[in-house]
């Protein structure tokens, strides 16, 4: 019957479950630059996620759309995605993800070129993380978008100190790109600093 029905649909399991594939249907769209699609999956999450009440959920979509406005460079409503995020996020200690959220409003900000607010949400963020536990790879790339605001800005000294940070959390087997740009920043910070030969060396490395 129709009732039956929908109570199978309202259950908060299924529910749930939905939310979930909607969510990872969301990722799969943006790895492949489908960003339309991937905005139509998070808005069918977040219906689902508010009619259970599942802050955690509404928290952690949020910051997706944030994420893919910031992507689609709509900056004014990736910052208003974020801070709704933020909300959710605190009332739900959902550290991870919040400082997750955190490092794309500094990323928003970097693109705005506001270095200040940036620098503050990066610094939010990595706390946020060290917190959690097991992020070095997360807290290695927040290092080295700190080292190019201080390249950008002339402050080749803490550029060098962020990104070389960055450089020991991020070592894996495989060379990846952030390694890769970190020690291409690193670069441009050493030849700034007066130290030519170590700056070359590093942009062999890099390139």
């Amino acid at each position: 019957t129709m009732m039956a029905q929908n109570s199978i649909s309202e259950d908060p399991e299924t529910v749930s479950n939905s939310i979930k594939h909607y969510i990872s249907q969301a990722q799969n769209d943006v790895n492949t630059g489908n960003y339309f699609s991937a905005q139509k999956n998070l808005e069918k999450a977040l219906d689902d996620a508010v009619k259970i009440d599942d802050k955690r959920s509404i928290g952690l979509i949020h910051s997706n759309i944030g994420k893919l406005f910031y992507l689609l460079e709509d900056y004014d409503k990736a910052l208003l995605s974020l801070t709704k995020a933020v909300e959710f996020q605190r009332t739900t200690n959902d550290y991870a993800n919040n400082a997750e959220t955190y490092k794309t409003f500094g990323n928003v900000y970097m693109s705005k070129r506001d270095y200040n607010q940036a620098l503050e949400y990066y610094t939010s963020s990595k706390s946020l993380f060290e917190q959690v536990g097991n992020s070095d790879e997360y807290i290695a790339e927040i290092l080295y978008y700190e080292g190019k605001i201080f390249n950008e800005t002339g402050k080749y000294k803490q550029a060098k100190q962020s990104l070389e940070q960055c450089l020991v959390l991020g070592v894996t087997d495989q060379p990846n790109e952030i390694d890769t740009k970190a020690t291409i920043q690193l670069s441009i910070a050493q030849l700034n600093l007066g130290n030519k030969e170590e700056a070359l060396k590093l942009a062999s490395e890099g390139l």
